[in-house]
């Protein structure tokens, strides 16, 4: 299909109210959840300077950690809002971007639907709202793709082929998973150049076909040798991957559209529920869903790949790295519905193509009606879960993420001077200590088991007079610190936050008389 430029008519005041939408939907409530674990210790390394920054982590490239240096230095770190503002307009522009690319694609009507997808999808609008990379992905992501087929045939510009370049170069260095990206991107221009090649062969001439393989390739020569002195961090970063998740694949690959469109606030999990467990207590969410996608994706599959060109491409380029982490999987446990978010767009376009698929209606009059009715039924149920699902995650108090505000503010109205916080892993102290500032002093359990055993042996010989134990992520650590402290000290209250991973917050006192 030829791309559609957008005209100011009744579809660009549509596209408007949907964009204002997102807007609204991104902006309102910045604040509505404290900063969780990943959020807080993204904050906590651009509380460096500008070289601690760059290099604070290696499972993440600097990009956003540095944009986000630059944005702390100007309004602060206080404010939870503040510090996601940037996120959320990062992905707004993403759903401009992707309404864009769409029109290329897609009659204009199905590019409003895609629009309509990304801007009321929980799960972006999620990710907008967080202190992470994610947002920045999903708009260098659907860039690529649309200066990738601009400048494939029609816009040759030299300025365009730059702009191309800068994407490039900063895609690779905003999340590693954007070498998809650059992977699909650089496959479709070999392609097309070895198909420029045969028709040289038949006599267009081997100096044209050469100036089209410099023009084609020197943006993606130019990103790799731009993006060359972080590999050797990257592929560290890869290395140090934990590999204690490849058991459950499967159910990755089967949960992935229902968490890209509808997003965890689909079905609200509570610890210490699981993710299926939930599920199955939420069937009036999860069965619509299952019934209205299946056909969605194959009607929208079918109609992409009959448009051919650019419609194909992005198909591909949304198939590729779910079959390769899928391949990948047991060496590098990386299929996540947040590594695969930059695909939300393409799933979006894929969806709303499927309203196309009626086009031939060779088996008769009713047999077409039924036909179009279909998808557009499908899509009505999906926007219908989507609003749903939003409606849980502004509105509905159980959903959220780790709430260390509440956690804090238990521990603040009862802490007392010289008590102490143990922590069950170090990590979860960064979130912890946002939102608190008591005296009371701060130990991590050891990670390594003899350390560990020293400090149980410590607290067995003179346990403190007071000890609070928070309980998050590390569970199997934490309930053996849980066993050593009831032994030798009276528990005397408790309190659970079952928000997404849960935290415990224990408070043990020292029992005058009891044996040890």
């Amino acid at each position: 299909m030829s791309p559609t430029q957008p005209r100011f008519g009744k579809e660009m005041v549509v596209a408007l109210l949907l964009l204002a939408l997102g807007a609204l939907l991104r902006f309102g409530g910045l604040g509505l959840h404290g900063l969780w674990l990943d959020e807080a210790t993204t904050l906590q390394f651009v509380s460096h300077d500008a070289r601690g920054c760059l290099h604070a982590e290696v499972n993440n490239p600097p990009l956003h950690r540095m944009l986000l240096w630059g944005w702390v230095r100007l309004v602060g770190p206080e404010s939870d809002a503040l510090v996601r503002l940037p996120d959320a307009i990062l992905g707004l522009l993403a759903c401009l971007v992707s309404w864009r690319l769409a029109m290329r694609v897609l009659p204009p009507k199905a590019a409003l639907i895609a629009l309509g997808l990304l801007a009321l999808n929980p799960y972006q609008v999620l990710l907008s709202q967080e202190v992470r990379p994610y947002s920045l992905l999903l708009l260098l992501s659907s860039l690529g793709f649309l200066l990738h087929l601009r400048t494939l045939v029609g816009d040759r510009r030299i300025a365009s082929s730059v702009a191309l370049l800068l994407v490039l170069v900063a895609g690779l260095h905003s999340h590693y998973q954007f070498a998809w990206v650059a992977l699909a991107v650089g496959l479709h221009r070999l392609w097309f150049l070895a198909r420029s090649w045969r028709a040289g062969a038949k006599g267009l001439g081997a100096p044209r076909v050469g100036s089209e393989a410099l023009r084609l390739l020197w943006p993606l020569a130019g990103a790799v040798l731009l993006f060359s002195p972080w590999l050797w961090t990257a592929l560290s970063g890869l290395s140090s991957q934990h590999r204690g998740y490849t058991t459950d694949l499967l159910g990755r690959v089967v949960s992935l559209p229902f968490m890209l469109l509808l997003g965890e606030s689909g079905v609200v999990r509570q610890y210490p529920e699981t993710h299926g467990q939930a599920a199955l207590g939420q069937l009036w969410i999860v069965m619509p869903f299952a019934l209205c996608i299946a056909p969605l994706l194959v009607l929208g599959t079918r109609s992409l790949w009959r448009f051919g060109g650019e419609a194909r491409f992005l198909l591909m380029a949304a198939v590729g790295p779910v079959v390769g982490l899928s391949l990948l999987f047991h060496w590098l446990p990386l299929f996540t519905a947040r590594y695969l978010s930059f695909l939300s767009p393409v799933l979006c376009v894929l969806l709303a193509a499927s309203v196309t698929a009626h086009g031939e209606r060779r088996a008769g009059r009713w047999t077409g009606r039924l036909t179009g009715l279909a998808p557009r039924a499908a899509l009505v149920v999906l926007f219908t879960l989507q609003v749903v699902s939003l409606g849980r995650y502004h509105l509905d108090p159980r959903f959220g993420r780790e709430d260390w505000r509440g956690a804090a503010s238990w521990v603040k109205a009862r802490e007392r001077q010289g008590d102490l916080l143990l922590f069950d892993h170090g990590y979860v102290q960064i979130p912890f200590d946002r939102y608190h500032h008591g005296p009371a002093s701060r130990w991590g359990v050891p990670g390594d088991a003899p350390r560990r055993r020293a400090l149980f042996a410590e607290l067995r010989a003179a346990p403190p007079a007071r000890v609070f134990l928070l309980l998050s992520h590390n569970w199997d650590r934490g309930r053996e610190t849980f066993d050593v402290l009831s032994e030798v000290m009276c528990l005397q209250e408790s309190r659970i936050f079952r928000r997404s991973n849960g935290i415990e917050a224990h408070l043990f006192e020292r029992c005058p008389g009891r044996a040890r």
